[in-house]
């Protein structure tokens, strides 16, 4: 029954779609002097806020129809999204240095700028895992190929 798989999707899809877009306007905008959040999608560690708006990163927009039978079956399971694998520190990440929303501050919280980082426990979280920070300038994504009931895709960990 492919309700079992669409339903599940559409739920999770939309909530996670308006979580990443927060996510990506809140690094787009998360910048300082020659710093920056968000790389070109051509790989180059260089600055790609001018980027987003291009491909499509902006408000999310759900006044879209597809045919029902249209959704990949290879992207989405009964399971999760099978192609939002883990990511780990070191290959989510643009370049040292450009985003102080993934550095670790020292001193007591409040003194400096940032977010304080400290251990696995202690990390940034956006949109629902699909973004987080255990190690400076190092995002990762969690896994999501599996998050479908439970309140798994509301990952709070």
């Amino acid at each position: 029954d492919k309700s079992r798989v669409i339903l599940p999707a559409v739920a999770y899809g939309g909530d996670v779609t308006g979580a990443i877009s927060s996510a990506l306007k809140f690094l787009k905008h998360a910048v300082g002097n020659s710093k920056f959040c968000v790389g070109k999608a051509d790989g180059t560690n260089a600055d790609g806020n001018n980027e987003i708006d291009a491909l499509g990163c902006g408000e999310a927009n759900y006044d879209t129809s597809a045919p029902g039978d249209s959704y990949l079956e290879g992207d989405i399971s009964a399971d999760g999204f099978t192609k939002l694998t883990a990511v780990a520190a070191g290959n989510g990440h643009v370049g040292s240095n450009t985003c102080g929303v993934f550095k670790a501050i020292t001193g007591n919280d409040g003194e400096a700028g940032g977010i304080k980082i400290a251990t696995s426990n202690i990390k940034v979280h956006l949109a629902h895992g699909l973004i987080e920070g255990k190690v400076d300038d190092q995002p990762e994504r969690a896994e999501f190929s599996n998050n479908f009931g439970q309140g798994k895709a509301h990952h709070t960990d």
